[in-house]
């Protein structure tokens, strides 16, 4: 199975008690034993105990696992049933409650969402991501934040709150991205509902929407425009946002964009970007989170070690060979993930290789003239086009030269190197900020950190003939 969805945020609000677990686990009873499920509580069935399961038959069923420690406790839930309307597809939901029993006394909830196919018949998955009721229902209940409050509603953005705006995207806290929705200019409201769509985005990301040019005015003022939104459009801004990001960093979806989308898919355009967000949300590495898996290896060790001190040798080794049987699973799924990064990494380069097309189109059709030269915001598209720009930029036939390539090595340029906006980005540092440090018309007292925040590349005076060995085709 692979997971489509991840969500985890603290209960309650910020500087406030948070509830502790057996205060949240009727709401979660609620769900699992809602008549429509056709799950029913059976008389074993304990709150908190320690580990339990059942089944009901058609693959429906679930399981619980509860552990408690000197600084902390955890409750775990895991549903499983078939899909409704498609024979052999299943889905697991996993829902983990953490509390630290120290310092802060917060409970995280932590809900993940997989699905899968089972036999031979290969079945494409289609629209399969949708936000848990589960995550909803918490955040009704209890209120919920991470660094800053979540909400079910859209945010509304007005032109007087342009600086509030600015400083939450550059909030170096923000661990949710940010949903900017824009009104259309033709009538004055946005080509989607941001209703909706801050319902199903709630607990992955925040929404704002706005009316009127004046924000997008507004922020013009204060960011670089090629940050802006627009006239119908939809921006996403991720945590870590810098004015020194690229443009392709944070998408834009533009009107005729969002339009299609709305029109062309069964949820309309929420659907879109819920799974666009969630291919991000599913890979999030969080320090305190708990899953499923850390819950039954606590329970596993707290066994252990009560058999270790009982003297019961052999039980002791029967829970260790179950911990290293969960481990071995782990190590499975870790694999299948990386899988899948590959995959979504790939997936993402080839679409910023379409919308670099779209927008040279678009400017096409704007300038009712063929494209001259690249425009300066928009990456190179291979090697030689990175090397040829910072050469016309900064090479002998500029206003000052910085840089200068020798004719042989132009020559053995070839465009295999497939992150050339990396390369632009470190050729282009050399240029500025390397060139100044060394004539000593600026600081930089550590040029590898600055190389590395620039351009991803590190830099070092002199490279050993090894660490080239180990990189040649980087170093070619």
């Amino acid at each position: 199975m692979r997971d489509i969805y991840f969500s985890t945020y603290k209960l309650g609000a910020k500087n406030q008690p948070s509830p502790k677990i057996e205060e949240v686990i009727p709401l979660l009873e609620d769900w699992l034993f809602d008549p429509r499920r056709e799950v029913e509580r059976t008389r074993e069935y304990e709150a908190l105990a320690p580990e339990q399961q059942f089944s009901f038959g058609e693959g429906r069923g679930f399981a619980t696992r509860f552990y408690h420690g000197g600084d902390h406790q955890a409750y775990a839930l895991k549903f499983k049933h078939p899909d409704s309307q498609i024979e052999n597809k299943r889905w697991v939901t996993e829902v983990v409650l953490s509390e630290e029993l120290n310092g802060e006394k917060s409970t995280r909830a932590s809900i993940s969402l997989f699905t899968g196919y089972e036999g031979a018949k290969l079945t494409p998955d289609v629209d399969s991501v949708s936000r848990p009721r589960l995550v909803k229902s918490l955040i009704e209940g209890f209120g919920a934040y991470e660094s800053l409050p979540l909400s079910l509603e859209p945010r509304k953005f007005e032109t007087s709150q342009v600086e509030t705006f600015v400083e939450l995207l550059k909030h170096d806290q923000r661990a949710f991205p940010d949903v900017w929705i824009f009104s259309h200019d033709s009538h004055g409201h946005p080509l989607v509902n941001p209703i909706p769509v801050a319902d199903w985005l709630a607990g992955v990301a925040h929404v704002i929407v706005s009316e009127g040019v004046g924000p997008s005015r507004a922020v013009g003022n204060l960011l670089d425009e090629k940050f802006n939104c627009f006239n119908g459009a939809v921006r996403i801004y991720w945590p870590g946002f810098s004015e020194e990001d690229s443009r392709f960093d944070h998408k834009l979806w533009l009107p005729h964009e969002v339009e299609s989308l709305e029109d062309g898919k069964r949820h309309g355009f929420r659907s879109h970007l819920l799974s666009y967000v969630s291919e991000v949300s599913t890979n999030r590495l969080i320090d305190d989170v708990v899953e499923w898996s850390d819950v039954r290896r606590l329970q596993s060790r707290n066994e252990l070690q009560r058999l270790r001190e009982e003297g019961q040798d052999q039980e002791a080794l029967k829970v260790a060979e179950e911990i290293i049987n969960d481990l071995e699973g782990e190590k499975q799924q870790l694999k299948e993930q990386v899988g899948q990064l590959q995959d979504e990494k790939e997936r993402a380069r080839n679409e910023a290789e379409q919308w670099r097309k779209a927008y040279q189109e678009e400017q096409k059709t704007e300038d009712e003239a063929p494209i001259g030269p690249v425009s300066e915001d928009l990456p190179p598209a291979t090697l030689t086009d990175a090397v040829e720009r910072i050469l016309s930029e900064y090479g002998p036939d500029a206003e000052e030269t910085r840089v200068r390539i020798p004719k042989n090595v132009r020559g053995g340029i070839t465009d295999e190197f497939e992150d050339a906006e990396s390369a632009y980005d470190a050729l282009k540092w050399l240029a500025t900020t390397f060139v100044d440090a060394k004539r000593g018309e600026e600081r930089c007292p550590n040029l590898d950190l600055s190389c590395r925040r620039n351009s991803g590349f590190g830099y070092n005076a002199h490279q050993s003939d090894r660490t080239m060995g180990e990189y040649p085709d980087d170093y070619h």
